[in-house]
């Protein structure tokens, strides 16, 4: 895909991320995670914006390397979009696994544990009518959607490689920003992880609908204040 094109896309994405920022109480996790989200794909797409140097040889040769020549600029491109792809899903995972601990902890009692070491559990327990009943309606495709999401990340520990059984997740959003046609992404047992830049886009889309679907599930009286917030996030 070209790097106009991937621009398009994550301004896209910022976009539809900004028109859900409207929880009122900042200090909120359910502000903080989606200004972070707006945040992380900001600065992921002023990468993008500044990769478009690298294919300037002059540019390389002036502010990287003097030594560099015209045969090093394909790997350049390579090593950097593989960088900041990977930066860019880290971040967000992070931002993810966070929201979801803790309303675990919030809802948790000394007596029903579900915020436990897996962050796959953990979503699972939140999901558990038997622990809480708030998030009952999450359907079996988010659900799905989440465990995928939580093996992408595991490829990462292993450079880029599926480890765990072959793993299939159908997207079919008809309202997507990214993509509104039926796509199937796979991982495969030992084999690379081959996420496209258009992919890559549409699940962190997903994923965010689907924090945006917990949040809508959790009663406005119910404040759980974001980590961050004590660090001065919102000063």
């Amino acid at each position: 895909m070209e790097i106009e094109n991937k621009i398009d896309l994550i301004k896209d994405f910022i976009s539809f991320i900004q028109s859900k920022d409207t929880f009122q109480n900042q200090d909120d996790i359910r502000s903080v995670t989606t200004y972070s989200f707006y945040q992380i794909s900001e600065s992921f797409f002023i990468s993008l914006v500044l990769s478009k140097h690298i294919s300037d040889i002059n540019y390389c040769k002036e502010n990287i390397n003097p030594n560099i020549i015209n045969s090093d600029i394909s790997t350049l491109e390579y090593a950097f979009d593989g960088f900041i792809k990977d930066s860019f899903f880290i971040k967000l995972f992070v931002s993810v696994e966070n929201h979801i601990r803790q309303i675990a902890e919030f809802y948790e009692s000394s007596n029903n544990k579900i915020n436990v070491n897996s962050i796959g559990m953990t979503f699972k327990n939140l999901t558990d009518i038997t622990k809480t009943n708030l998030f009952i309606s999450i359907t079996n495709e988010e659900k799905e959607l989440f465990e995928f999401y939580c093996y992408l990340r595991n490829t990462i520990h292993n450079f880029g490689f599926q480890t765990k059984a072959d793993k299939q997740l159908k997207i079919d959003d008809s309202d997507s920003i990214i993509e509104s046609n039926e796509v199937l992404i796979d991982l495969n047992l030992n084999s690379v992880n081959n996420l496209t830049f258009k992919k890559l886009i549409l699940i962190q889309e997903q994923i965010f609908k689907l924090i945006l679907k917990i949040d809508s599930l959790i009663p406005k009286s119910d404040f759980i204040e974001h980590r961050l917030v004590s660090i001065g996030f919102n000063s």
